[in-house]
């Protein structure tokens, strides 16, 4: 049977958000040419995590294709929304259209 899952959940379990590949030291007392270099690999860094997610994004729709995985429905995303953080105002509005539509969450 195949995997349900959405692009956006796809991407994400493969390539990882950008801050974890990004500049994270703090920049205070480096010298004007320790900067443009830390710049330029900062830059690289964020060009070689957009073009993971675009090889991502392509190989989900190619596992579409071929029916590997399969998208969530609206009714399987509005459950999955409905299952947050009792404190989130989308948890809530995704239970409060649950409830309505008679679906059990």
């Amino acid at each position: 049977m195949a995997e349900v899952i959405s692009e956006e959940a796809y991407v994400a379990q493969k390539v990882g958000p950008l801050w974890t590949a990004s500049f994270t030291r703090g920049t205070k007392g480096m010298s004007g040419a320790a900067l443009r270099r830390a710049k330029a690999s900062h830059q690289k860094l964020a060009a070689d995590w957009q073009a993971a997610r675009d090889r991502a994004r392509s190989e989900y729709v190619e596992l579409l294709a071929s029916g590997g995985i399969v998208q969530p429905t609206r009714t399987q995303m509005l459950i999955g929304r409905a299952r947050g953080h009792q404190d989130l105002e989308s948890t809530q509005a995704a239970q409060r259209l649950c409830r309505k539509r008679g679906i059990e969450f």
